[in-house]
Parts: structure tokens; C-alpha cells; sequence
């Protein structure tokens, strides 16, 4: 199917925007602190246990969002896409 390049290009660009708005977050460090302030309680142990694997989920979370775009972004630049080949690699991202 031919594309418009311009309009996978826009969207690659919203897409990488996302992926830095979602990295620039920090939601692991936050996640991690959140409780600081209640020192050495049940409260501050669990933040920082769930604050890690929200950081972990986060960047697991902005790789994804990030391969989307370029999967998008290098259609845009070969004019022609097949759908089932785009669709196939947003299946593998999620």
C-alpha cells in the first residue's frame, strides 16, 4: 500500500516526543523516594521495592513506544509499507 510519507513522519515525531515525555518522567527514582520522609518505616521499604520495578516497567515502556516510532518513521521514508509487516512489528513491541 503506498503512504503518505509526511503523515508517518508526524506521527513518528508525536511518537518519539511521547518516549521522551515518558523517559523524562524519572518514574523510578520518583516512585523510589516517594516515601523518604516516613525513614526506615513498612512504607518506605515498599516504595522502594515497587519504585523499582516501575522504573523497570517505565523502560521497558519508552524502548517500546521508541522502536514504534522508528518502525513508523522508516516507512514513512520507503513511501510503501505492507500493512501486515507494520502490524507485525508493533506485535512484537507489545
Amino acid at each position: 500500500m503506498l503512504v503518505d510519507p509526511e503523515v508517518l513522519r508526524a506521527f513518528a515525531a508525536q511518537v518519539e516526543a511521547a518516549a521522551a515525555a515518558i523517559n523524562g518522567l524519572d518514574v523510578g527514582s520518583v516512585a523510589t523516594t516517594s516515601a523518604d520522609g516516613v525513614n526506615g518505616s513498612g512504607t518506605q521499604w515498599a516504595a522502594r521495592e515497587v519504585g523499582h520495578h516501575l522504573g523497570l516497567a517505565a523502560s521497558d515502556i519508552v524502548k517500546d513506544v521508541g522502536a514504534m516510532g522508528l518502525a513508523v518513521h522508516g516507512a514513512g521514508d520507503r513511501y510503501e509499507v505492507d500493512d501486515a509487516a507494520l502490524a507485525g512489528t508493533f506485535n512484537q513491541l507489545f
